[in-house]
């Protein structure tokens, strides 16, 4: 939300709503606000979820939920599509409060994200004290994933939090490259961030909701850093379409490990198909292991690369650092051939 001042132009919500909040002018923004939204998604062609912001003394009035209730009823929206994010920080003034509005709005079945996780002082204490379904973990450490051990460290942290309560993730302020991708090998699968989109106005949206999809702004192009430790594999498929098949190994390179994640280059193109069962033969005589390809880029060499998911164990990881092999200042990948271990 931002507040177009016919004198100072485009003033920021992080300005005009401690203001708002210390009256209760904040109450009726946020009921305009609600309303605006539940009436735009009315008017989308392509309904997709959308997220307000939303203050702790809003949800301490009685029967807020009502109000709520009442705006998506008439507008025909599932109350799925409308998800109320709460910073932290506001956390702090009255827990029993807190704890039933969040019951409201889960049986009004409102999905609940926090915002601005992993900067204030009780984060684990809320994720284990309030009913929420989403994690917003805050700017500050995505701006320092690439630089910071404990901002990589609380990220891990956070991810491995969420699974284990069932909760989604999102990283907010993401804006370079490198970030994102650091992100992924982590197995963040949600950000939100300028690297994307700025702000855009309603006509912008709706021409992106319509391609469907969007390119990171600032241009990438991923070359393999000098002294990169490397693993040769093979790949193959096992089951298509719930039938066991039995093909050829194709050569692999993984490049990246990160959380549950794992990058590498291939000569053959694989679908990204939930009905297609591949394993990877590591070069060390024991059984291969499964992956699970959530993407592919198509490379301007005519090589693919990939990013699956796995199953992380101990004794997978230690067999895969005992098959990573470091190699020459200057190494790239740039034809097929370049997949084969040339160091027997």
């Amino acid at each position: 939300m931002r507040w177009t001042h016919p004198t100072w132009g485009s003033i920021s919500p992080a300005e005009f709503i401690p203001l708002a909040e210390e009256s209760s002018l904040h109450l009726e923004l946020t009921n305009w606000l609600i309303e605006e939204v539940c009436h735009y998604l009315m008017t989308l062609p392509k309904k997709v979820p959308i997220s307000i912001n939303v203050s702790a003394k809003y949800l301490y009035q009685e029967h807020f939920e009502h109000v709520l209730e009442d705006t998506l009823a008439r507008h025909h929206i599932p109350a799925s599509y409308l998800e109320v994010e709460i910073s932290e920080t506001s956390l702090l003034e009255d827990a029993q409060q807190i704890t039933q509005a969040f019951e409201r709005l889960n049986d009004l079945g409102i999905p609940i994200a926090f915002d601005d996780s992993g900067k204030g002082y009780s984060s684990l204490a809320y994720l284990q004290a309030y009913s929420a379904q989403t994690i917003k973990i805050d700017r500050v450490f995505a701006h320092n994933v690439n630089q910071s051990r404990k901002a990589q460290g609380i990220i891990r942290s956070l991810l491995l939090i969420a699974e284990e309560f069932g909760m989604n993730v999102v990283v907010e302020g993401v804006e370079m490259m490198d970030d994102l991708l650091r992100l992924r090998e982590f197995g963040c699968h949600v950000i939100q961030g300028f690297i994307f989109s700025r702000p855009l106005k309603e006509s912008e949206f709706e021409q992106a909701l319509e391609a469907g999809t969007l390119t990171p702004i600032e241009e990438y192009v991923e070359t393999l850093p000098s002294s990169s430790r490397l693993i040769h594999a093979g790949i193959t498929i096992t089951r298509l379409r719930n039938r066991d098949v039995a093909v050829g190994t194709s050569p692999i390179v993984i490049m990246r490990r990160g959380f549950k994640a794992i990058a590498f280059y291939g000569s053959i193109r694989l679908p990204v198909d939930s009905d297609l069962s591949l394993v990877i033969l590591l070069d060390d005589g024991m059984a291969p292991f499964p992956i699970q390809v959530k993407r592919l880029t198509e490379l301007a060499n005519g090589l693919y690369q990939y990013e699956a998911s796995y199953e992380q164990t101990v004794e997978l990881e230690k067999r895969l650092t005992a098959l990573e092999s470091e190699k020459p200042r200057g190494f790239t990948i740039q034809k097929a051939t370049d997949l084969i271990d040339q160091t027997d």
